[in-house]
């Protein structure tokens, strides 16, 4: 008799364990360090659904049958916007009509960046207070905590909203979880939304948000730290998709080949490129998944002395809570790898 109720107590709580991850949030992102702070604050990977592949093109993709599926049956839509994935934008509007959409970089407090139009990134500027930033925050031990949030909303910043004021999120740089202080900001507007979705978590996601921002914070202290030595060091980029890294960190791009769309560059850009890289050389060419180079041959005909291969969108990495400071670390590394003499 015992172990008949032993049996059916543990068929009761697989059917009370599947009934709750069936009624769980179903979270659709548009790439994995997004669909990471995603998982961060559910507490694992469960119920989401990360659309992009590895190595495929953010910026030109083709939804599968079986993604058309999971977007039809999504609760919410957590993406990054429809200027990096403009293929998503009316697929949520013919597949997940009733979805909640959450394109994160009109969340308000976002940092914003203009696109940088020009071929040369002359003007450049270091950030070393927004790496005080990063280890005051590591530094203080609620990170994320109340006091985090007024000060979040004060004067403190009033100087980047007034900048974010002045750009369209439609029209900004898309590329912003790079900057560790958007993923901090991002992952409050997920706990709330997911709160909204299973009302009786909002307090375990509000909890987890909170986590998960200070360990985000630790980690870009510690990247400051590791990129001390390199910050003055110029590179080329192969695709210009890292200036928020750059202006969390202070690093120092020189220069792009493609936009920050990723076009193919016309023979105009190549000129200037080339006129660009006679007046300040590089040695270090940072490459990336996305634009298809595995060597490059700078415009006067030389190889440069070192390339870094940029895995900003976490390729490489398994996915799940984890994956988003593993991809800061790793594009990190790479920097320090190629930058350094």
């Amino acid at each position: 008799m015992r172990a008949f109720f032993v049996a059916l107590l543990g068929l009761f709580t697989a059917i009370s364990a599947t009934n709750a991850q069936e009624a769980g949030p179903k979270v659709v992102s548009d790439i994995a360090p997004v669909g990471a702070l995603v998982a961060m604050v559910l507490g694992d990977e469960e119920g989401v659904s990360v659309l992009l592949p590895e190595n495929a093109s953010v910026h030109s993709f083709s939804l599968r049958p079986s993604q058309a599926r999971n977007l039809q049956r999504a609760d919410a839509v957590i993406w990054i916007g429809p200027s990096l994935s403009p293929w998503l934008e009316r697929s949520i509007e013919n597949l997940a009509p009733n979805a909640i959409s959450v394109p994160l970089i009109s969340v308000p407090n976002t940092l914003k960046l203009t696109i940088r139009e020009d071929i040369g990134f002359i003007e450049h500027e270091h950030h070393g207070d927004h790496d005080e930033d990063h280890e005051d925050a590591a530094h203080d031990e609620g990170l994320h905590n109340e006091d985090a949030e007024e000060d979040h909303e004060g004067e403190g910043h009033e100087e980047d909203d007034d900048h974010d004021s002045m750009i369209n999120a439609a029209t900004a740089d898309p590329h912003a979880w790079l900057e560790p202080n958007n993923a901090v900001v991002w992952l409050d507007e997920i706990a709330h939304v997911l709160g909204e979705i299973r009302p009786e978590l909002r307090e375990i996601y509000a909890a987890n948000a909170q986590v998960a921002a200070g360990k985000i914070m630790i980690t870009a202290a510690g990247i400051s730290e590791k990129l001390a030595d390199v910050r003055e060091i110029p590179f080329l980029l192969a695709h210009d998709g890292t200036q928020y890294f750059e202006h969390a960190f202070g690093v120092a791009a020189q220069a792009a080949i493609r936009d920050v769309n990723d076009a193919t560059p016309s023979v105009r850009r190549l000129h200037d490129l080339g006129q660009q890289l006679e007046d300040a050389p590089v040695s270090c060419v940072m490459l990336d998944s996305e634009s298809g180079y595995k060597e490059i041959t700078l415009p006067s005909g030389e190889m440069p002395d070192r390339f870094g291969t940029l895995r900003s969108m976490g390729q490489g990495q398994t996915f799940g809570p984890d994956l988003y400071i593993a991809m800061l670390n790793d594009v990190a590394d790479t920097f320090v790898t190629c930058l350094k003499p």
